[in-house]
């Protein structure tokens, strides 16, 4: 048997010899029926070789859509998750098969280091599981062996139908609220520390072009209960955060996806705002354990549906599911092939698929500062798993956050337990289970800065709580909430505060708080130019954004805006 199968009419045999002889020499074993065009069906043998094989290679075309062979073929392929199509000529593929990507062989000639063959070549090689047209040279002693090098991904165009991909990572919730240290205060509380690891820079054209724009967009939450809204919205965060974290990918971070979440813009439109390339959008759905999640791929520029893919499984398989899609992601993409796990930064290790579940409903919470509901998901899901580390962090973070607000908390035997209690024992065990987590890093300063009186959202001096927010960036330099507190450990440094702000809106150039401030530095600081264009900007976001350009154009007497 086969591992890959070519399904085709019979006007296209020239084309299907030589791309079964390139996949041949390339080390796969292929079937294609080389007597079609005598009239020989052999549908027994067909069959049997069609559901063996672990590709299935369907080649529209004109002749191709109106035979119902190849469409035959191709429904059994698409039942049995293995199709991958191509397109031979400008012809549509038949109803039915436009939503699944389409490697694009209308201007093929036969080459085997055509642009064409090298993309179909890296997806045959990820589902067959060989790197064998994507091998990954081992991490470079320059980049400290952190995560393996992958590789640029090819430079081949991605047209109509181009290469696809789908989905995935994150947890980013936006916690507005600032803080930060001075260099010498760092210096201080941890002489032997590395200097801080910068978060991205500003994006400029020349970046933009070296990468691809991939905007993670809220999935809907098609469940019959309302309250699996937050439970979908995790799951957005979650591979947002994932994704944003790979190299040769701009994700917009957070604020800036979630701005569309419930509206009906055209997704152009969203492209065009968030100056990405692709969109990523999906569903949710949840009966009991029984879960679908279903994904999708959107050209920006014209709309085009490149790539879905829908998984039906159970609530413990939610890890696998992410896992999948971010790999799917990537090596489409990019042509990289990650290593599994290596690029979640908020990975959580073993622990029970209900309890993250939970978790995951909880952060949705936390971003929208419903903080006493955000922390009764936390305090269930330790319960479902002590073991869940970062549970464990948040449920600190909403406890000392609720401490600092004066709230008090009923225990169990009638007696009144302080939030304060269960912040200490959530924090102790969330830095026994993983101490240099970024989000384990970041809840330790943010239990630290809640008891020290400090008032809230103001600035920082102990160089202990500093310390702490400069190690959750330097473990993940795309951790918004980390940045934006590091803003107030400046003092008197509004350089460092600018630089500080500019990352944040590099990562999320829609986070309100980081446009604000950053206003308000620039208008101090006499940048007029600069004050004036970042107006602009967050003005053009919407009808809604009115009160902070305004603010600045009185500020620097720009009377245009």
């Amino acid at each position: 048997m086969a591992d890959v199968f070519i399904s085709y009419a019979r006007e296209d045999r020239a084309r299907i010899e030589t791309l079964a002889a390139l996949l041949e020499a390339d080390g796969r074993s292929v079937w294609w029926d080389r007597r079609i065009d005598a009239g020989a069906e052999f549908t027994r043998d067909i069959e049997r070789e069609l559901r063996a094989a672990k590709v299935a290679i369907v080649a529209w075309s004109a002749a191709g859509a109106a035979s119902p062979w190849v469409r035959d073929e191709a429904s059994l392929a698409r039942d049995l998750k293995t199709l991958l199509p191509i397109q031979l000529d400008a012809g549509a593929p038949p109803l039915g098969f436009q939503q699944f990507h389409t490697f694009d062989f209308s201007g093929w000639r036969g080459d085997a280091a055509g642009a064409e063959f090298t993309a179909l070549r890296a997806s045959i090689a990820r589902r067959l599981g060989s790197a064998a047209a994507t091998i990954i040279p081992p991490a470079s002693d320059a980049m400290g062996g952190a995560l393996a090098q992958l590789r640029r991904r090819p430079r081949f165009a991605l047209g109509a139908a181009g290469a696809a991909i789908a989905v995935a990572a994150g947890l980013l919730f936006a916690l507005q609220a600032p803080s930060g240290p001075p260099k010498e205060a760092a210096a201080q509380a941890d002489p032997g520390a590395p200097p801080l690891a910068k978060a991205p820079e500003a994006v400029t054209d020349a970046a933009v072009k070296e990468s691809v724009g991939l905007a993670v967009l809220p999935f809907t939450n098609l469940s019959s209960d309302p309250d699996q809204e937050h439970f979908a919205d995790g799951l957005t965060e979650e591979l947002l955060n994932w994704l944003g974290n790979v190299e040769g990918l701009k994700v917009p971070g957070r604020t800036s996806s979630f701005q569309f979440k419930d509206k009906a813009d055209d997704l152009r439109a969203i492209g065009e705002r968030l100056s990405v390339d692709y969109l990523l959008e999906g569903s949710v759905r949840r009966s009991g354990d029984a879960l679908r999640i279903t994904a999708q791929l959107i050209e920006a520029k014209t709309g085009y549906h490149l790539w879905s893919e829908t998984y039906d499984r159970q609530i413990d398989d939610i890890f696998a599911i992410q896992d999948d899609v971010a790999r799917v992601v990537v090596t489409e993409l990019l042509g990289k092939l990650p290593q599994s796990g290596v690029l979640n930064p908020a990975a959580v290790g073993d622990v029970d698929p209900r309890a993250h579940e939970v978790y995951l409903e909880g952060r949705a919470l936390l971003t929208r500062r419903q903080w006493p509901a955000a922390f009764e998901k936390f305090r269930a899901a330790v319960g479902l798993d002590p073991r869940h580390a970062l549970a464990q962090a948040y449920l600190a973070v909403a406890a000392a956050q609720m401490t600092a607000a004066g709230a008090e908390l009923e225990g169990p035997t009638g007696r009144t337990d302080g939030f304060d209690e269960v912040a200490s024992a959530a924090l102790a065990q969330a830095v026994n289970l993983q101490p240099q987590s970024a989000d384990v890093l970041f809840a330790t300063g943010w239990v630290a800065e809640m008891r020290s009186g400090a008032e809230l959202g103001g600035p920082i001096a102990d160089p202990a709580i500093i310390n702490f927010y400069e190690r959750a960036v330097r473990a993940n330099p795309r951790h918004v909430e980390a940045l934006h507190a590091l803003v107030r450990g400046q003092g008197n440094s509004p350089e460092r505060r600018i630089e500080l702000y500019e990352q944040v809106l590099a990562i999320d150039p829609a986070h309100r708080s980081a446009q604000q401030n950053l206003l308000k530095q620039y208008s101090e600081s006499g940048a007029r130019s600069k004050a004036s264009s970042l107006a602009r900007q967050w003005l053009a976001s919407g009808p809604e954004a009115r009160a902070g350009p305004a603010a600045a154009a009185r500020a620097i007497g720009d009377m245009a805006l």
